[in-house]
């Protein structure tokens, strides 16, 4: 969901860099010096009834937010 939505529907990428495979094995990947990461926050609202017998209990509201992974430092998308 995430590569799909918020990086290629939001951010627009949606084509290979010449010469590297969108997808592929790890021996076909480029040795790359810095790679991003998206971290997925999410708020959920949840009701639960219970009747005096059974507890039944489903989602209301889902929010997700997409943000840059928190990285060493709090340096955002610095994985390293």
């Amino acid at each position: 969901f995430v590569s799909m939505y918020d990086h290629m529907h939001q951010r627009g990428y949606v084509e290979n860099i010449p010469g590297n495979p969108m997808c592929g094995c790890m021996d076909q990947m480029p040795i790359v010096t810095r790679s991003d990461c998206t971290q997925v926050d999410l708020t959920e609202d949840w009701e639960v009834i219970f009747d005096g017998t059974d507890m039944t209990g489903h989602l209301t509201k889902v929010e997700i937010d997409f943000n840059a992974c928190r990285g060493r430092n709090n340096r955002n998308n610095d994985l390293w």
